[in-house]
């Protein structure tokens, strides 16, 4: 298991009251202190655990509004809607000359997740208690396309670049729900090799597919061009004679001792190996995603 030391020491220092207090007066009484905390439901607290004004707090002690800043978006405001007992959304903005702007934008609920069918579970017969991401947005309505970063698919704007963080701070509310870990499923080839820093795939077959794409071609292709040929179905499955078509599945970042264990396990690390001769991967011969002078993607 990974130990977490980059917001350990800050997250131990705020309080559950500093966490929970009221976006407006007496909008928390003693019995929802209790109530909202254990459930979640009926609540107006993100997870049961989060109030709008205790969310900004938590994130300027972490220095996520200083790097904000550091990119031109000030005025940061958050929206938590939590109508849905068993969906929550938070959202947050920029405003900017009395105009929001969406910056981030995320949609979770818990829920318990079973491997698929065919997949060991490991020492444990029971259903994993999971934080499911079904939406994740992170975006810079400031920020323009350039070179360097030009536009991947599904994006509207550049991203925010902190997404390091965000994986840290999903972590850290895991723990603190006490769930084993954190499910989030890429839409993107991109997705996925980003969520890959802290993410695994729950079916080995698909984590073995990511690392080919990742040591073979990533080695020789940039990402942009990697991901926009994945995209537009043009990686070549070599000796398939068929092109890749992603397929979204289950990502999970691990929390508890009881996750790891799969991850980590001799089973689940032999199928990977076991896996890997499975793919390989070439771009198409003649293709080139082309970019405006924007670096808008071209049709």
């Amino acid at each position: 298991m990974k130990k977490r030391r980059k917001y350990r020491n800050i997250i131990s220092r705020i309080s559950v009251l500093q966490l929970i207090q009221p976006d407006e007066p007496g909008e928390l009484g003693d019995v929802d202190l209790f109530t909202n905390l254990a459930h979640g439901r009926g609540t107006f607290l993100f997870l049961g655990q989060y109030s709008g004004r205790g969310i900004l707090s938590a994130l300027d002690k972490l220095g996520i509004l200083a790097q904000l800043r550091q990119r031109g978006l000030y005025n940061i405001s958050v929206e938590v809607d939590t109508s849905r007992p068993f969906q929550h959304l938070l959202r947050f903005f920029h405003t900017e000359t009395g105009e929001e702007h969406l910056i981030c934008e995320v949609v979770v609920r818990r829920a318990f997740f079973s491997l698929p069918e065919g997949i060991r579970l490991g020492k444990s017969t029971k259903p994993y208690d999971i934080l499911i991401v079904e939406w994740l947005l992170l975006q810079n309505p400031l920020g323009k396309f350039t070179k360097d970063r030009p536009q991947l698919p599904g994006q509207e704007f550049p991203g925010l670049g902190l997404s390091s963080e965000t994986f840290e701070i999903l972590y850290w509310i895991s723990r603190r729900l006490k769930t084993d870990g954190v499910l989030i499923v890429p839409n993107y080839l991109h997705s996925a090799i980003m969520y890959s820093r802290e993410f695994l795939f729950v079916d080995p077959h698909g984590e073995a597919m990511l690392k080919k794409i990742k040591r073979g071609l990533l080695k020789t292709t940039d990402l942009t061009q990697v991901t926009w040929a994945c995209h537009e179905e043009k990686i070549l499955e070599q000796g398939k004679n068929r092109y890749l078509k992603w397929q979204p599945s289950e990502m999970i970042l691990p929390v508890s001792k009881t996750m790891n264990d799969y991850f980590y396990s001799m089973y689940y690390r032999s199928q990977i190996s076991m896996h890997m001769s499975d793919f390989d991967f070439s771009v198409e011969k003649g293709y080139e995603k082309r970019f405006t002078s924007q670096w808008l993607a071209a049709s």
